[in-house]
């Protein structure tokens, strides 16, 4: 047995405490312990992220029912092959309201158009406690509800055309960054490696990861286990691809008729939750009887 194996069985020996192992008791349980390295990698995507908004606000005074025409449709502008700049003048049209649909009035969202709210005094019962017992709710005089305040039959004026009926209306093109992380294969190794799915982690320095970084660049051709899943209107910008080697020690044991494997994984050698302790969870209960 190497040195670095028996450190690895000696790091095993002090996570079975817990389970009342001794060290000797423990590594007598051990079966075998396999030493490997593990590979991983895992892509930093840089995207920039497009969308196409309708923007709307009240149209001038006086504005003519026969200029209006059909507002835009965001759906159908691509935003990469378009002049972000000029896209607002090109699209700028008049149009009907699409809030209203040019009725200057929309449904009330306190009382979702019926026109009465619940009344807060009964709480919808429409009977309050009294002196003698249960009595009729002054506030709702015993109905439950109250004319809402907020509306006119359930109706309200139409903020978006100012009541109206008519706006001007067009196009903008948001643009946002956005960084995705894709992390392959998952395994022991990417279990101990704390924040590995997170873009900040890339520039932390090399020597506190838990694994040996051994590659580290921006890349054209990504392989497809790391290829980024984008939205529709979403365009890599770069991709930066970390390597990492990470050496595995895997110890058996057997315990309460049953088999088990601590996973200690890491330059640091860190017992992995991909750890199966269900042989010595048997044990303790046994013990424990």
């Amino acid at each position: 047995m190497d040195a670095e194996t028996r450190k690895a069985l000696s790091v095993a020996a002090r996570a079975a405490r817990p389970f009342l192992f001794t060290t000797s008791t423990f590594k007598a349980c051990v079966t075998r312990i396999k030493a490997s390295t593990q590979h991983y990698q895992r892509a930093l995507h840089s995207i920039e992220r497009r969308a196409v908004s309708l923007q709307l606000r009240p149209a001038p005074k006086g504005t003519r029912a026969s200029v209006l025409v059909d507002a835009p449709l965001p759906a159908m502008i691509d935003p990469w092959a378009v002049d972000i700049a000029s896209l607002p003048d090109d699209s700028r049209c008049l149009c009907t309201c699409p809030t209203c649909a040019g009725a200057k009035k929309v449904v009330c969202n306190t009382c979702d158009g019926r026109g009465r709210v619940r009344c807060n005094a009964c709480g919808g019962d429409g009977k309050v406690q009294g002196e003698r017992g249960l009595k009729n709710c002054p506030s709702c005089r015993g109905r439950g509800d109250i004319r809402c305040e907020r509306c006119s039959r359930g109706k309200v004026a139409c903020t978006t055309c100012a009541a109206t009926g008519k706006t001007t209306a067009w196009l903008e093109v948001s643009a946002s960054p956005v960084q995705l992380v894709r992390v392959h294969p998952i395994s022991a190794a990417t279990s101990i490696h704390t924040s590995v799915d997170s873009p900040e982690d890339f520039d932390r320095p090399p020597g506190k990861y838990p694994s040996a970084l051994t590659d580290d660049g921006v890349v054209q051709d990504v392989p497809p286990q790391l290829a980024p899943k984008l939205l529709e209107h979403d365009r890599v910008i770069t991709t930066r691809i970390q390597t990492f080697t990470c050496p595995l020690h895997v110890v058996e044991f057997r315990a309460a008729l049953s088999s088990g494997h601590v996973d200690v994984a890491g330059t640091h050698r860190t017992v992995a939750p991909t750890s199966d302790w269900t042989a010595a969870s048997r044990r303790l209960k046994l013990l424990a009887a």
